[in-house]
């Protein structure tokens, strides 16, 4: 069982021996929601899992839902989706999720910092399928700037089972490897990007990025039936998927 909770408003857990897998799914393979321009919350859990569940019935990961990979939850979403997404700059914020990492390695890490990025690097680089749940979006971007990312040698869109590479990401990626976050909040990248999301019409500036702190707090809790909900404070969604569950559950 766990024993201590916290959260770290933008980050990850840099050694976790999830970290690999889920800093290629956020940062690559997404679609939706890829790249580094986004905020970001983990919670960290200093626990010990039994073994096995065969081992410890009353592990906590024993109940645990149906993975997310299994044939039953990749049917879920499989609705075509035909509404074109529509482009504004004005809403875009400060990217949180590398100052995120910086403050999980600092107090959790133990592998060099460059090498929490090499596997997330080589996906970008190389390039992965895109999976079906993805591929029904590529449509919705055809009017939008992100389109580009999309387009085979011949121009046209990218569809299910075709390859992406996102070879720009890589070089970024790279760079904060090879410099640490500053690089992305006070060097060339934030010049770079500032200037991009302000040519758009944003209001970003390049004073936002270099103010911007990854705050470390506890994370909220709710009492779910026979389990307690760990999750991070709004503007997360925790909170609102908790009182979802509860009146799902009748309380």
């Amino acid at each position: 069982m766990p024993e201590s909770n916290e959260d770290v408003e933008a980050a990850n857990t840099p050694d976790s021996p999830l970290n690999e897998s889920a800093e290629k799914s956020s940062i690559i393979v997404g679609g939706l929601g890829a790249g580094l321009g986004a905020g970001f919350g983990v919670k960290f859990w200093l626990c010990q899992v039994a073994p096995s569940d065969d081992e410890d019935p009353n592990c906590t990961f024993s109940k645990a839902a149906v993975a997310a990979d299994s044939e039953k939850c990749s049917k879920i979403g499989l609705t075509e989706w035909t509404v074109e997404w529509k482009e504004d700059s004005r809403w875009i914020g400060v990217p949180g999720e590398i100052r995120g990492y910086e403050v999980a390695h600092r107090l959790y890490g133990k592998l060099p910092w460059a090498d929490l990025f090499q596997p997330a690097i080589k996906l970008a680089r190389e390039g992965f399928p895109i999976p079906y749940y993805q591929g029904q979006h590529i449509p919705r971007i055809n009017n939008t700037s992100i389109r580009k990312l999309y387009l085979d040698k011949n121009g046209n869109l990218l569809k299910t089972g075709d390859t992406v590479k996102f070879e720009k990401l890589a070089d970024t990626l790279e760079m904060i490897a090879n410099e640490g976050p500053d690089v992305f909040y006070n060097g060339p990248i934030a010049k770079n990007l500032t200037s991009d999301i302000q040519d758009a019409g944003g209001n970003l500036t390049k004073e936002d990025l270099a103010s911007y702190q990854a705050n470390v707090t506890d994370a909220w809790n709710i009492s779910l039936g026979d389990y307690r909900m760990y999750f991070p404070p709004p503007p997360a969604g925790g909170a609102i998927l908790s009182f979802i569950l509860n009146i799902m559950k009748g309380s």
